[in-house]
């Protein structure tokens, strides 16, 4: 099932799965980083705390910064993907800097980020972002870095492969002010119930034992659904006049209920420094755990933000700051009609009825087991019998992890 988390509160959304490796490019791109942000795991002893920073500040929308660490229960395994124990995030707060003497304070939210608004920041100077972790009074600084610019995202796109039953989203980008850029990509949909019935069933009280079932469509129309974030890393220096072109960002099987109704793929470009292209090198080395000559130390995936007071205290992260260029893209089954229920849909959706009407006297103890009404039938001479009863599932989508509430940035 997926999680469902609104769009307008994605900062929430703090921890991220690991989906890394190194991905080849036809079109001869140096290296890229493919995998949901920050990913790699690092053994450390049980003596060690381990503090990150995760975030980049947008010149031109709002920026959020993450800080979180691990500590106690024995031997720790330091995750970015946040699956493992020992993670807690701490209370923040901090401002983004300018060299003119200039600040942007963070709003600290319910899970400790901070949210600054830099929709006016200056491109002509240099930045740096201050963070104190409130709980423990330590103070972190970036280095002060210069606003990079973005690439222009030349198309967003999909393929239809009805020989192999997929469909594949596309991404080109050309980057022609600077040999690295990052992507940062992800789909939202929004589907329809399976089932669609008019019956409600009423929670029975003391007067009524058995619950009484009434007419009122009480499920939603449709759910929305997004995804997380996948950053991809990609260095240009050998691409053909700093083109990436046709890049394959997400491939969906035909019978994916991801485009049974609309999907929404979102891209944002930006451009990164050759030194936190590095880092990213240096993190995704270690995701691999070769374990070879050449994986990297922990001092070499240092970023550039360390603490204030203690420059020997082991901090990760790379806070960039840079403009940024996104472009949408709605894929509407409904223009194609590409999407096709499974073979065996009909027998799943026909395992969730009950077997006939369902006696009144059972009604809630067949509502307690996940069941609802479905739909009324019927004699041949026309004479009511009862209800029919379906899982709920299949009349709720919410029940796969979308909300009904529609994303205010959504503009199907």
């Amino acid at each position: 099932m997926a999680r469902y988390i609104n769009i307008m509160n994605r900062s929430s959304r703090m921890w991220r799965r690991i989906i890394g490796g190194l991905v080849p490019l036809s079109v001869s791109c140096l290296l890229c980083l493919e995998g949901c942000t920050y990913p790699f795991d690092i053994d450390y002893d049980e003596e060690t705390r381990i503090v990150v920073f995760n975030g980049d500040i947008i010149a031109g929308a709002e920026s959020i910064v993450y800080g979180y660490l691990s500590e106690g229960f024995g031997e720790k395994k330091i995750s970015m993907s946040g699956d493992y124990y020992g993670y807690d995030t701490f209370p923040m707060e901090g401002y983004v800097e300018g060299e003119d003497g200039s600040k942007v304070v963070g709003e600290p939210e319910t899970d400790n980020s901070l949210h600054f608004d830099t929709g006016s920041l200056k491109t002509d100077i240099r930045y740096r972002v201050y963070l104190k972790d409130k709980s423990s009074g330590n103070e972190y600084r970036s280095e002060w870095t210069e606003v990079m610019g973005a690439p222009v995202i030349d198309s967003l796109s999909y393929y239809l492969n009805y020989d192999e039953r997929t469909l594949t989203t596309r991404v080109s980008v050309t980057a022609e002010d600077t040999p690295y850029i990052s992507l940062t990509s992800s789909f939202s949909w929004r589907v329809t119930p399976w089932a669609v019935s008019y019956f409600d069933y009423i929670v029975p009280d003391r007067s009524y034992p058995f619950g009484q079932i009434t007419l009122g469509n009480v499920y939603p129309a449709s759910c929305y659904t997004i995804n997380d974030d996948h950053i991809r890393t990609f260095a240009t220096v050998t691409m053909k006049e700093g083109k990436l072109v046709n890049y394959d960002l997400y491939t969906f099987d035909r019978s994916d209920r991801k485009i049974s109704g609309t999907l929404r793929l979102r891209v944002k470009a930006r451009q990164i420094s050759k030194e936190s292209y590095l880092y990213w090198q240096n993190l995704e080395k270690t995701s691999s755990m070769s374990g070879d000559l050449f994986t990297p130390t922990p001092s070499s995936m240092r970023g550039n933000v360390s603490n204030i007071n203690d420059a020997d205290e082991m901090v990760l992260g790379y806070i960039g700051i840079s403009k940024e260029n996104s472009m949408d893209l709605y894929i509407k089954n409904s223009e194609h009609m590409f999407y096709r229920q499974s073979k065996d849909f009909d027998d799943e959706f026909a395992r969730t009825l009950s077997d006939g009407t369902v006696p009144e006297p059972l009604w809630y103890e067949t509502y307690q087991k996940g069941y609802v009404p479905y739909r009324d039938v019927y004699s041949e001479m026309g004479f009511f019998i009862g209800y029919t009863w379906i899982d709920r599932r299949c009349l709720d989508c919410t029940f796969a992890g979308g909300s009904p509430e529609k994303p205010e940035d959504w503009t199907e």
